[in-house]
């Protein structure tokens, strides 16, 4: 007998990859991605530091959406836990 003797719950875990079909770091693909990455970051980042927060008007749309749910949302329809659970 060449394998040793497995039992059914054991995995048959394969050999690592070797070192050559990993991507390095200067792979072009890499580096574009993160390239992409950044630069959306950073658009992001100009966005908000641009961005004018009406206080007034934040304040509206809490007050709305507080007085909508009145701190509860209503379910269509109830739920025994003991089988939603299964």
């Amino acid at each position: 007998m060449d394998r040793p003797l497995s039992l059914p719950g054991d995995l048959d875990i394969p050999p690592p990859p070797d070192s050559s079909a990993t991507p390095s770091a200067a792979d072009p693909t890499v580096v574009g991605l993160l390239s992409l990455k950044l630069l959306l970051l950073a658009f992001f980042i100009l966005l908000t530091s641009l961005a004018d927060f009406q206080e007034d008007r934040t304040r509206q749309v809490l007050e709305s959406v507080s007085e909508a749910f009145k701190g509860q949302v209503q379910a269509d329809r109830s739920y025994n836990l003991s089988t939603a659970a299964l």
